[in-house]
This record gives structure tokens, C-alpha cells and sequence, in this order.
């Protein structure tokens, strides 16, 4: 049943009155004047009688029952019935007979007349219960105006019969079904088979203007002036009773709800044969204020001010003023909803806003089953969002164009700001053109399409700049590079992959950026190069770019560090978390770690060996080209391992500060201590209390067995520097050296006697000594050296050649007991030396190489210039390492 059903039933059963089942009933007035015929004769019968009344309980006149009837007569008669019942046989034939006058206009006028004969002879009727077929109704006549009240309306109307057909002025008629009251005038003229009303209508919380006009089977009605407070009992009520689609009813009041109606015209043109409504048929214009357009229960509603309402061709289409939603502005926006009368109706919102709509947009969407990855925040923005909505499958078609300018846009969970892009989408695809995107750590410019079904996307554009630099250090950074980008956004974070860096960029709560191979990375990123990293994978984690968590499972790098076992530390898995300025982390060997916060930057080794070229680190401290923060550093059980001078000092620990171009550096042997000073043409070094095997790893040599020594030494550099030597308690053995001297005492007789006890397996026994030496370049000059032992002492100078290994030095013996007793038993030979107090000495000459010392015994032609006299000149001079303020400059 259809919205009009209603209507047109009243126009075929009621033409006098518009009541559903008053004209049915046309055959009850004929079936009435018989009555009423029979009446008058009984009135000329009972003249007399009439004029006090007369009562009869209950009568059968055949094709009629009744009870408790009264007539009576005062200036026009009055006549009163209980109950009336028509019997069904005469019902029957009066359905026919009722049935011709709907189809012979004439005949039905004949019988219109004849209602003047009411209006002279009667001036009262009442009819308490009136039974027809069934259907009860109440008729009453009084003062020229009818009264009916039936099951399913009540009309009340004064009749005056015309030339034509009748006139009821006025009528008042209600519909009790559709809660409807019609006040007005009504005409039927039979003759030219038309119906017409003219009136006002109230039903619910509306009321307005209604004209009516029925010509043969077209019924026009025209609602004009209707105002309300409310729809919602009005259109449930002609939901209920009318073909409109309850999805359809439920979008024009229910998801859309005004505080105030005004219909200022509504025209329905319907045919009785067929009163199916035909959407061209329908048209309408309203006005409605302070209206709520609601999407979804879960999805805030749009407020709008005002809006033009207008039916027109089976659609109706809402034209908004003033749209907001969450407070911002979409004007221009509109709704419409087509198919009202078809089984699927569809809603078309026109989404139009000049303002962010960001997550509240995708919301609405996905409420429709649409997920979208792309919507844009703040800034300049310029969308439209057409979208069809299937009502009864709760879906929907998408076709937005989004225009930024200086705007920022979310891709799914990652946030990009763009100076300009072009946004086209849909509920299959998203097409961005010429979108500028940047972010804290990029800026590119790219075109490409996501797949919603597939939540795949590619792009290709230029990377006009890329710097991951967290608090000034540069990881990464490059620019005007042309790169394919993909993205994916199947799983639980987008994922971004770039094929020129062959690294991936994953979008979640926290952004991940990862490379299983660094070496793309490597080029443009200066502070891993600079670290030393050359491959391996890298991990990524942030949130915000400045606080990041950075990981490798396998670093590879050259650190300068060495095993224990000699070889190369070059990979090893490392965790790292930078929080703001701070960062800390290791090795996941645990042999580095580091931090670096407001205290400064610690870096800690263990259980590995620091490998130094001094003549690069000489070159790139002297040039001043590398500007170094501070670096407070330190090692446990590691060693520092001298390449250039193949010198390893084993350090039990060790610690010191890297101060831009000057270190310090305070570390323990298992026995003493020595401290480091190195800047800008300046080298100190003082060690103390450190043993023999200590001072050997400083001279790369094997030249003490035990001892106790103080190494000073100040210069300009690792290369250029002077420095002392103190000895205590040790045996002087350098392996070849030391064998050669034995072997060659031994070779020459007269040498014999100097082969004190002093000489032995275990080396030249030393009580005391000094040694005073300088280095300039490649070559170790030693001043002076004094070794004092028990029955024998060792001076001597000289120079040692690092780089050829040749050897240049002039050894004095000498014999210290009282020489009396062996002076007869020396040849005097020109190189066998009397000295004071009765000792003896000879001069060896040492030559050849490190490698290959060759020895030979020296003519000394002068005592004065003896090495013992040289060197003990020497000795006496004042050598000051450290206390010279200008040395340390």
C-alpha cells in the first residue's frame, strides 16, 4: 500500500465529502429515502400523532431492522433511531445500484437532489448506530448540517444540493487512521465529474493550506503554507501507510532533523484507476531551520542553519546554508536522496569544505565501509566528496578531488606536510598529482596511485633533500635524487620503500626506517663514514626524529680496534637510544659502549685493543681540520696498539678526554701509571714506578728484564720529542744486540777481562741509569745513556735509524774495581783505556742494523772525548722535561 492509497480510497468512495467510507456508503441514502418514504406515509397516517410523537421499540420492515425509534413533529419533523441495521440481501442490491450511480454521472446527480427533501421535512436526524455490512457509523442531521461518524472518519459538514451536484460549506472532515483533519469547503459536481476542496489540514505536528481537485480519475491535491515543529510522528504515520521506502523515510526524518518545517508548496497529481505514485508526479519545495543531518549513530552530526528542501523527479535534495560539522565549514554542501519510492533508495551527500575534516572525514567514510589511507589535516585545503550511499546495504561510491596548498597530509599513520598536491579518490583508488611532501627529515616531490583493494601504492618523484641529522649529527643526508617509491599499507604500519637508498621507511606508532645493507646508505651519510661503518643492516625507530633507537645485528666498521687475538674487531651487533641530546648504547659483545649526554661523551672499551697510526693522527692533529667534541673515553684490559712503531702498550685500564684537537690519557700497567698530554705541537708523557716490560712496550723493543722505571718526554708530536729514561734494578738485554756484544767480547782476548760478572744470560745487570734520547722523524737520537752495575758500568751515545733500522752507537766499558791487580795481565793495546783511579775501559763501536749489529773496538785519541767523559759531561747538565712553561706551549 502507498502513500496515496489513503487519498484516492476517500476520492472513490466518498466524491461528496472525501471520506473513505461516507460515499462507499451512497447506497445507504437511498436505501434511507425508501425508509424515510415509508415514514411519511406512516406520518400522513399518524398526523395526529406525529404531534405528540410517536415510539416504537422495535420494527422489521424486510430489508431494514430498527429499535428505539421516535418521530415527532414540531415546526419540521424529528426523528431519532437507537439502532438501524440494512439487511445483507438489500445491501446487495443497494452495492449494485450504488455501483451504477458511480458510473452514470446523471443518476448519481438524480440522487443528489433528492437530499433537499431532508432539508424540507426534517429538521433533526439522528441515528445512534447505523450497521452496514458490518461497519457501524453514526448519522446525524441538524440545522441544515450533517453529522457522520464512522470507523474510519468523521464529517461534519452542511450539504446544499446545486444544479450540478452538491456543496459543502463548510466541512470538517477527520481521518482517524492518519490522524488527518481537513476545515474547508468541498463541491462535487456530478454532472462534469469533478470533485474539489479547498481548505486547511491539520494531521500531527503540521498543518497548512490543502486544495483538492478530482477530475474523472486524476486527483491533484496542492499543500501550500505548511509549517511544523516536527516530522517524525507525521512520516511515521505515512511511512507505515504509504509505499515510501522506510530507509528513504528514515534519511527524511531521523538522520535529518529540523527544529522548524515550512513547506511552501507541494504538488501530487495522482491517477485513481492506479493510484501506484509516479515519481514525476511529486514535486515540492520546503524550508527547514536549525537542521541535524546525522551519517551514522557513531558519527557526530552536521549542523546547518537553514536549508532549501525541493522534490522534484524523485528526488529530494537538501541545499544547505551554514554546514558545520565539528565547528568547521561546509558550505556548499548539499544532500539528496533519490529513489524514495524504489526498493533501494540511495542518499547523495556533496561534501564540500575549505577546512580540515582529517580523521572525522575517514570516519564517515569507513562507517560506509570504506577505509581510506590519504585525508588531509590543517592548512590550505580545498576538497569535494561525492558520496552515494546504498541505504539498505549501508555502502558506498566515492569521487573526491582535494586540492592543498601549504597543507598537511596524514597517509595513513604517517604525517607529511605538502606545499602543494592534487588529490583525487575514490573507493577503489587514490591518484595523488604533483604532491610536494615533507616531513622533518625529507622533502620530495612525487606522483603516483594507491590501490585500496590491494592497500599498495607506487610512486616516482625527485627527493629534493633528505637530512636525518637528530641533534646536528648527520646519519643521512642527501638531495635532488630521483627515486620509485612503493608503499604498502596491508599490515599494521604503511610501509615506505625507496629503491635508490634500498631502505624501507614503516609507518606505525613509532616510525621505522631499516636497510639490510647499509652500503647504498653509506655515501651520503657523513657521520657513519667518518665512524669508520662500512656495511651491514640498520635499524631505525622514532617517533618524533629526535628521540630514536637505532640497532644493527651486524655492523661492519673499522674502529681502529683489535682483538685480543690480534685480529681485526671489524663487525658486531649494536643497540643505540637517543633520547633528545642524550644517547647511549653498545656493542652487543659489550666490548664498546658509549653516552653521550649534558656530562659529556663517554665512550668505554673492554677486552679489545685500540690500533693507532701516529703519523695520521700527527697529520690530523697538527692540520686542524677536524673539529672533535669532547670525548671522555676509557678501557678495561685493552690495549693501545702503536702500527706505525710497532709498539703494543697493554694497558690493565685506561681513561682520558679527546678534546677537539688535545687529548689526555691516564692509564695503569699491572705495575705504574703513566699520564699523556697531546695537542696542537705539544706531546708530554710521564711514566712512573713501571716495569721493565711496561718501558719495553713504549720502545718496541726487548731491551729491560725487570726494573723499575720514570719515562719523561716533551715534544711536538708522537715523531718529534725528547725525553729521559730513569733505571732502577734491571738487566739490559736487547735479544740480538746484547748476544752480539757477548759474542764479540768473547771473540777479542784482550775484551776477556771486562767480562765481568755483570755479564750474564740473564743481561747486563743494572743497580742504576739514565738515559737522555730525542726523536726527529724517523730518527732516535740518544744523547747520552749511563747504565752503573756492579762490577762494571755501560755509557755510550749514538742514533738509530726506525725506518732503515741502521744504527750508529759508540759503547763505553767500563771496569770499576781497583784495575791493580790485572793491569800486568792487558797487553796495552791502543784500545784498552787507564782511567782514574785505577780502571780500565774500552770503546765498541755497534754498526750495521738492528737486524745485523756489527761491533768493533774504538781508538780513543783523546780522554777527554771518551763516551764515559761525553756522556758524564752530559749528565751533569740540567735536563728539563716538564718545568720549561715555554716547552709546553
Amino acid at each position: 500500500m502507498n502513500k496515496f492509497h489513503i487519498i484516492s480510497a476517500v476520492f472513490r468512495h466518498a466524491r461528496f465529502d472525501f471520506g473513505a467510507e461516507f460515499f462507499d456508503e451512497a447506497m445507504m441514502f437511498r436505501t434511507l429515502a425508501r425508509f424515510f418514504l415509508c415514514i411519511t406515509i406512516l406520518f400522513i397516517i399518524c398526523a395526529v400523532g406525529l404531534k405528540h410523537g410517536i415510539a416504537i421499540s422495535q420494527l422489521d420492515v424486510g430489508f431494514a431492522k430498527l429499535e428505539g425509534f421516535y418521530l415527532k413533529l414540531n415546526k419540521s419533523l424529528v426523528l431519532r433511531i437507537k439502532n438501524l441495521e440494512i439487511t445483507q440481501n438489500n445491501t446487495q442490491n443497494l452495492e449494485q445500484n450504488s455501483t451504477d450511480l458511480r458510473t452514470q454521472s446523471e443518476k448519481i446527480l438524480e440522487f443528489s437532489k433528492k437530499i433537499s427533501l431532508i432539508n424540507s421535512f426534517f429538521e433533526e436526524i439522528d441515528v445512534q448506530n447505523l450497521k452496514i455490512k458490518g461497519e457501524s457509523l453514526k448519522l446525524k442531521y441538524k440545522s441544515d448540517v450533517f453529522y457522520a461518524d464512522t470507523r474510519f472518519f468523521r464529517l461534519s459538514s452542511k450539504i446544499t444540493p446545486g444544479s450540478n451536484g452538491l456543496s459543502f460549506d463548510p466541512i470538517e472532515l477527520e481521518l482517524n487512521d492518519f490522524n488527518l483533519t481537513l476545515h474547508g469547503t468541498a463541491r462535487a459536481n456530478f454532472r462534469a465529474d469533478t470533485y474539489d476542496f479547498n481548505g486547511t489540514f491539520a494531521s500531527h505536528e503540521i498543518a497548512g493550506e490543502l486544495d483538492v481537485h478530482n477530475i474523472g480519475s486524476e486527483l491533484n491535491i496542492e499543500i501550500n503554507r505548511a509549517s511544523a515543529l516536527s516530522l517524525k510522528n507525521f512520516m511515521n504515520e505515512l511511512g507505515a501507510l504509504t509505499g515510501l521506502n522506510p530507509l528513504a523515510n528514515e534519511w527524511i526524518y531521523g538522520k535529518a532533523v529540523a527544529q522548524n518545517y515550512y513547506i511552501e508548496n507541494l504538488h501530487a497529481k495522482i491517477d485513481l484507476k492506479d493510484p501506484r505514485p509516479i515519481a514525476e508526479n511529486v514535486s515540492a519545495t520546503a524550508y527547514a531551520q536549525d537542521l541535524t543531518i546525522k551519517f551514522q549513530p557513531q558519527i557526530e552530526a552536521v549542523t546547518v542553519k537553514d536549508a532549501n528542501i525541493t522534490l522534484k523527479n524523485d528526488y529530494l535534495s537538501f541545499t544547505l546554508n551554514e554546514p558545520k560539522f565539528k565547528g568547521k565549514s561546509l558550505e556548499g554542501s548539499g544532500v539528496r536522496i533519490g529513489g524514495l519510492f524504489e526498493e533501494r533508495p540511495v542518499v547523495y551527500l556533496d561534501l564540500r569544505t575549505k577546512e580540515s575534516l582529517g580523521k572525522d572525514l575517514i570516519a564517515i567514510l569507513q562507517s560506509y565501509g570504506i577505509d581510506e589511507p590519504v585525508y588531509p589535516l590543517g592548512g590550505g585545503i580545498d576538497a569535494r566528496v561525492l558520496i552515494d550511499v546504498d541505504v539498505e546495504k549501508e555502502s558506498a561510491k566515492v569521487d573526491a578531488n582535494v586540492t592543498l596548498k601549504d597543507a598537511d597530509l596524514m597517509i595513513s599513520k604517517a604525517k607529511f606536510h605538502s606545499k602543494a598536491a592534487r588529490v583525487h579518490i575514490t573507493e577503489k583508488k587514490i591518484d595523488i598529482k604533483d604532491a610536494n611532501l615533507q616531513n622533518e627529515i625529507f622533502n620530495a616531490t612525487a606522483s603516483g596511485s594507491i590501490d585500496i583493494a590491494t592497500r599498495k601504492a607506487k610512486f616516482n618523484g625527485v627527493i629534493h633533500s633528505f637530512n636525518l641529522s637528530p641533534n646536528g649529527k648527520e646519519i643521512l643526508k642527501f638531495g635532488d635524487a630521483r627515486d620509485n617509491i612503493s608503499l604498502d599499507f596491508s599490515g599494521k604500519a604503511p610501509v615506505l620503500s625507496s629503491q635508490f637508498l634500498g631502505a624501507k621507511m614503516s609507518f606505525g606508532e613509532r616510525i621505522e626506517i631499516s636497510s639490510p645493507d647499509i652500503s647504498g646508505i653509506l655515501p651520503f651519510s657523513k657521520t657513519l663514514k667518518n665512524a669508520g661503518i662500512s656495511g651491514g643492516d640498520l635499524k631505525i625507530l622514532t617517533s618524533d626524529f629526535t628521540n630514536l633507537d637505532i640497532s644493527s645485528s651486524n655492523l661492519i666498521f673499522d674502529f681502529g680496534l683489535l682483538n685480543k687475538d690480534g685480529s681485526h674487531y671489524k663487525n658486531d651487533s649494536f643497540a643505540l637510544r637517543v633520547r633528545g641530546g642524550d644517547l647511549e648504547g653498545s656493542s652487543g659483545s659489550g666490548k664498546i659502549s658509549l653516552k653521550i649526554n649534558k656530562g659529556g661523551n663517554f665512550v668505554s672499551l673492554k677486552d679489545v685493543d685500540v690500533a693507532i697510526n701516529t703519523s695520521v693522527q700527527t697529520s690530523e692533529f697538527n692540520s686542524g681540520t677536524k673539529e672533535r667534541s669532547p670525548i671522555n673515553f676509557s678501557g678495561q684490559n685493552s690495549a693501545i696498539v702503536l702500527s706505525d712503531l710497532n709498539k703494543t702498550l697493554k694497558f690493565t685500564h685506561f681513561n682520558g678526554v679527546l678534546d677537539g684537537k688535545n687529548m689526555n690519557l691516564n692509564a695503569n700497567f699491572k705495575r705504574g701509571d703513566v699520564k699523556l698530554i697531546f695537542k696542537k705541537s705539544l706531546l708530554q708523557i710521564f711514566a712512573q714506578n713501571i716495569s721493565g716490560e711496561a718501558l719495553n712496550q713504549f720502545l718496541g723493543s726487548q731491551s729491560f728484564d725487570g726494573g723499575v722505571f720514570t719515562l719523561k718526554a716533551s715534544g711536538i708530536d708522537p715523531r718529534n720529542y725528547r725525553g729521559e729514561i730513569n733505571v732502577q734494578n734491571t738487566y739490559l738485554k736487547d735479544y740480538i744486540i746484547y748476544q752480539r756484544l757477548l759474542s764479540f767480547i768473547n771473540s777479542v782476548p784482550s775484551l776477556l777481562t771486562f767480562k765481568t760478572p755483570d755479564f750474564n744470560d740473564r743481561g747486563f745487570s743494572v743497580q742504576k741509569g739514565k738515559i737522555y734520547f730525542r726523536r726527529s722523524g724517523d730518527k732516535i737520537y740518544i744523547n747520552a745513556m749511563s747504565f752503573t752495575g756492579s762490577s762494571a758500568d755501560i755509557a755510550g751515545n749514538g742514533e738509530v735509524d726506525m725506518k732503515s733500522g741502521a744504527l750508529n752507537i759508540d759503547l763505553e766499558l767500563k771496569y770499576l774495581k781497583d784495575a791493580s791487580s790485572i793491569i800486568s795481565k792487558i797487553p796495552l793495546l791502543n784500545h784498552i783505556i787507564l782511567g782514574e783511579n785505577n780502571t780500565i775501559s774500552t770503546i765498541i763501536e755497534i754498526r750495521g742494523t738492528t737486524k745485523k749489529p756489527t761491533y768493533s773496538t774504538g781508538v780513543a785519541t783523546d780522554v777527554l772525548k771518551t763516551p764515559y767523559n761525553l756522556i758524564k759531561n752530559t749528565l751533569m747538565l740540567p735536563f728539563v722535561i716538564f718545568g720549561d712553561s715555554e716547552e709546553s706551549k
